[in-house]
């Protein structure tokens, strides 16, 4: 009897015991999965912005006209231009006078600088600069010399049948492609926007002086035809990053190519900087005008 009783009463303890335990699956894990799944999905998004899109910056100077705060864009009225709007976030840096500044701390009516990309959808603003002077002038064309040793670069304007020549200084800030460069790797034959100063001497002083193309270089344009001119061989587009019309030479295209070419028509033109014009070298269609071939016939 008392043997039988003995033996219940371990079994029944034994039992006990295991109902007690957690099961060995708990601990595993495989049990701690939905819980790094939960975190996952409540990860604010902002956090991981994705990478800027690759692709050549379009530089737009102007003056900033308004700032959406909650849409995070900025209105700008470029320099001979039409009034543009131009997204911006956590990845745009924002500078004034070469001091990083926050988007709140922008102003209407500032002087700005926008290296601009397009991603698809929009304009947006890799970089954003204000510039205080008031008393700065602008200029864009070519650069037709540059002697770093005596501090001298001479452009010639779009406007202007005169050269301007400009000192270049220690303070002057030079950006090619986007980056930070010196004066000295500024070619001849380049394009570039400059803004400048009186200063003290008989010849302005460059403030900041934007490299937008050198010869060799290539380019991707996006946006509406609004020339076509087969005789000349030269089309006209006006590009969605910066909203400024590029002349295009299209001599080296194939006759497939030119048959496409309608004013009105969406297009996407590889071009390269030969150090006198953009030869376009494909074009891409991506809403044909419904009158294309008429158009192109009339040609």
């Amino acid at each position: 009897m008392s043997y039988i009783s003995l033996t219940v009463l371990l079994c029944s303890s034994v039992l006990a015991a295991q109902t007690a335990s957690p099961p060995a699956a708990s601990r595993s894990p495989a049990s701690i999965q939905p819980v790094t799944s939960r975190e996952e999905s409540t990860r604010d998004p902002l956090l991981d912005l994705s990478p800027l899109p690759q692709g050549e910056v379009s530089l737009v100077g102007g003056t900033l006209l308004r700032v959406d705060r909650v849409r995070d864009r900025i209105a700008v009225k470029p320099f001979g231009g039409r009034e543009m709007e131009i997204a911006f976030d956590l990845r745009t840096k924002i500078l004034r006078d070469q001091a990083a500044i926050r988007p709140r701390e922008l102003r209407a009516g500032s002087r700005i600088y926008v290296d601009t990309l397009f991603d698809g959808s929009r304009v947006f603003a890799k970089s954003i600069q204000v510039r205080t002077q008031s008393d700065c002038g602008d200029a864009r064309g070519q650069v037709i010399a540059n002697d770093p040793t005596r501090g001298t670069l001479d452009l010639s304007e779009e406007m202007s049948s005169t050269p301007l020549r400009m000192r270049v200084t220690p303070q002057t800030l030079v950006r090619i492609s986007g980056r930070t460069a010196a004066a000295s790797e500024i070619p001849v034959g380049a394009l570039a926007a400059v803004s400048f100063t009186a200063g003290n001497e008989d010849r302005p002083a460059a403030c900041d002086i934007h490299v937008l193309a050198v010869p060799g270089q290539s380019f991707t344009f996006f946006g509406t035809i609004t020339f076509v001119d087969l005789r000349s061989q030269r089309i006209a587009i006006t590009n969605r990053s910066d909203d400024t019309s590029y002349s295009l030479s299209i001599g080296a295209l194939s006759p497939a190519n030119t048959r496409q070419l309608v004013e009105g028509a969406n297009a996407t033109v590889a071009a390269v900087f030969d150090g006198e014009n953009y030869q376009a070298r494909t074009v891409e269609i991506s809403a044909p005008h419904s009158g294309q071939a008429q158009g192109a016939e009339s040609k």
